[in-house]
């Protein structure tokens, strides 16, 4: 039996004749005026708060908080891929985010930071 990827096992097959009969709100990609605006609204809250975390980063996080946050949070990387990247030991690199996420949670909490309308809201 040849094996199937991921979107042949949990795919959904429409038949093209049921596609076509659905009307542009009947669609699956449609989305109202209010979710669009709700989404625009999430989009410029997140853009918000990423700045915030930017900016504090620099200023309240070490080098190496900073470093292995960015590097896991920012570009995707695994402990393991910063730990061979930057030298550091494995638990060092742990240990500096999670030191790194304490302090921008507890510089969040100082200054009122709160993410509201967030995912869900």
């Amino acid at each position: 039996m040849a094996r199937r990827n991921k979107g042949e096992r949990y795919g959904l097959r429409i038949p093209s004749a049921v596609m076509e009969r659905l009307t542009a709100e009947e669609g699956f990609w449609h989305e109202s005026p209010r979710e669009v605006e709700h989404g625009l609204r999430h989009g410029a809250r997140k853009a918000e708060l990423l700045a915030w975390v930017k900016r504090r980063m620099e200023t309240r996080l070490t080098e190496r908080e900073a470093e292995c946050i960015r590097l896991h949070y920012f570009q995707g990387q695994s402990f393991r891929v910063i730990h061979l990247r930057t030298g550091m030991g494995l638990a060092t690199v742990h240990r500096a985010i999670q030191r790194g996420l304490k302090k921008l949670r507890q510089a969040a909490a100082e200054e009122g930071v709160t993410w509201e309308g967030g995912p869900g809201a």
